[in-house]
Order: C-alpha cells, then structure tokens, then sequence
C-alpha cells in the first residue's frame, strides 16, 4: 500500500458524481505480462495472452496492459497487437524507463505500484496516477508535500496471481469471486460511483482450465453494454482528476 492515504470520510457520503456516460461502475482489466519464470512467460505470452486477447475482442473489452519495457521488447508481435487495439500501457517500475518509445509505445502515465514509492519522483518520471491496493472502493487522492496524485484502488480479491496461484482457489471460485463482485458493486453503485479493477495474467489465466470461468464472467459483465463503463484505468484518473 502506497503511503500518503487521507482519511476517508464514509463512502455513504461520496455519492455526488457519476463516471461518463452516467454510468456508476467502472470497469476496467488489468493484463500484467512480467512473470520471472521463462517457461511461464513463454506461455503466456505465445499462448495465453493470444487466447485472453480473443476474448476482449469478442466482448469488445479495453485492457491496460502492466508491463515492462524488456517483455515487451521479446515479444514485438504481442506488443504490435496491443498498440493495434489502442490498449494503455501502464508501467511497473517507478524508475522512468526511456525504451518505451523505441517499442512505438508512449510514454506510460500510469503506475502499477509495487510497494512504497515517491510520488514526486513518480510524477517526474512522467506517470500522472497510480494503480494499487489502497484500502477504497473508489479512487483516493495521494499526498506527499505539494504533490497530489490519483490512485486507482485495486483488490487482492481480484488478482488471479493472489487467488488461484497463492490462495489456490480453482478458476471457477476465482471467477466466482469476479462474479459476485461485480453484482454487488454494481447493486451498491446505485448509491455511490464505484471501480473494479481485475488483475489477469496470461500465464494464469490464459491456461485452458482457466478461459471457461474468465468468459463466463466477461459475458455476464458486459451483457448489457449500458450498465458498466468498461475503460482503461487512464480514463477514470481523468474522470476523478476532472471532479477535483
């Protein structure tokens, strides 16, 4: 968890806005690619994140995809793909990493956060918001002296690397999880806007035993397009930096 955090006044009192579209939940999926194994990045990234691709396109779902410069680097066609889908990249190091642009890829303006980190050193290193475990259901605003950042709450609830790897809960309680999320984020954005941020990975997700549950759970979620707003993370620090 980033430090920086406020206090929060009560989410019952954080109703008074919505996301674009008047729409109360956002969505928005997270593929991280960085894996340290190489049979494991061998596979998801010449089979899984093909199959997982697939998918988003079948649904017509946007992806932020999390990843270093030197996985990117390995796999051109891959990372072709994701710039061909206008996909965000968000990246995984708070040291600025200049070799983005050599991939034809921007500069990221997100962060994946891994731990504790400098916000101004962050901000100087070009990213303009932060992804991580915050302790909210919507985002919250980072402080560290004059500089202020948004950070987009994720959930280790969501995160296929916390439940089916670490927690060893199968695919279908894990999509289950994603499931029942959902449902109840979106009965309780009725009263307040909320975000979700799933957190996929290819090598474990994009396994056959895994696709089934990670479908099932995509169909019901994007089953009426009007009910969730399904963006990249980018858009809803734009959207929470534009209420102030």
């Amino acid at each position: 968890m980033p430090s920086g955090l406020a206090v929060a006044d009560p989410i019952i009192d954080r109703n008074g806005f919505c996301w674009p579209g008047s729409r109360r939940l956002a969505v928005a999926v997270i593929l991280a690619l960085d894996v340290d194994d190489p049979v494991a990045e061998r596979y998801g990234m010449s089979v899984g994140a093909w199959r997982l691709l697939e998918m988003f396109r079948t649904f017509e779902l946007p992806v932020a995809v999390a990843a270093g410069s030197g996985i990117l680097a390995r796999h051109p066609r891959l990372t072709a793909m994701f710039t061909a889908r206008a996909d965000e990249f968000v990246a995984v190091d708070p040291v600025p990493d200049p070799r983005y642009p050599d991939l034809g890829i921007p500069a990221p303006r997100g962060l994946l956060v891994p731990g504790e980190v400098d916000l101004p050193s962050v901000r100087d290193a070009g990213c303009r918001y932060l992804l991580a475990v915050c302790g909210d259901d919507q985002p919250v605003w980072l402080s560290s002296g004059d500089h202020r950042m948004p950070c987009i709450p994720l959930a280790p609830e969501l995160d296929d690397l916390q439940q089916v790897q670490i927690r060893r809960h199968t695919p279908r309680q894990f999509a289950a999880m994603l499931s029942d999320h959902f449902d109840e984020q979106l009965r309780q954005s009725a009263h307040q806007p909320v975000v979700m941020c799933p957190v996929l990975r290819p090598h474990l997700s994009g396994q056959p035993r895994c696709l089934d549950a990670i479908r099932r759970w995509l169909a019901h979620a994007a089953e009426d397009p009007g009910v969730a707003w399904f963006c990249h993370p980018r858009d809803i620090a734009c959207a929470w930096r534009e209420r102030g």
